[in-house]
């Protein structure tokens, strides 16, 4: 998938060494206008050097995942070259049903409220997370807990802007930071 240059170069340079074939996931990939649906599901067309996949449903949400699906069918298709064929119509109900609980997550709690769950554990997955609450509307609080080697102030600086408050807690894991160090980090600017 879409590196950025450093790391680019040093996995270009890895299969160099290995003699092994470098495919950059989105060369001679179209995708179509990626369409949110009513369920948080989106949906795009989608066309690779290999197969023309038309409309694809992609059951995760947010912009981050289409380059993720993009990724794991072009795996597949090189999976395919390599004699382990995975059929379109296989690949395409992947897609459309792949579940992975506590990212993007929609969940009912049973007070018939809706919470969106996201285990964004570093900077890039806040950061992700917080492009996907900028497209959701109004603000709703989050809370917040991170292990004490994350990078938290990272993920405030990305996740603040989008909430309307911020409630901190500690997990229930011995490397889990605490609570007022995190009240700190949110209050800070």
């Amino acid at each position: 998938g879409p590196l950025a240059a450093e790391a680019d170069a040093a996995i270009a340079g890895v299969a160099r060494e290995r003699h092994a074939p470098l495919v950059r996931a989105m060369d001679g990939v179209e995708l179509g206008a990626v369409l949110p649906d009513a369920d948080g599901s989106q949906h795009c067309a989608l066309r690779t050097p290999s197969h023309d996949y038309g409309t694809v449903r992609l059951a995760r949400a947010g912009a981050h995942q289409v380059l993720n699906a993009v990724v794991a069918v072009r795996l597949l298709e090189e999976a395919g070259s390599q004699g382990i064929h995975v059929a379109a119509p296989a690949v395409a109900d992947a897609l459309a049903s792949v579940r992975w609980p506590g990212r993007l997550e929609r969940v009912t709690l049973a007070n018939g409220a809706d919470a969106l769950l996201d285990a964004a554990h570093n900077a890039a997955g806040a950061e992700a997370l917080a492009r996907y609450l900028a497209t959701l509307g109004p603000k709703r609080p989050l809370v917040f807990s991170a292990m004490r080697d994350k990078d938290a102030l990272w993920m405030r600086r990305f996740l603040v802007p989008h909430v309307s408050r911020v409630v901190v807690t500690r997990a229930s894991n011995p490397r889990a930071e605490a609570p007022q160090v995190l009240a700190d980090l949110v209050r800070s600017v």
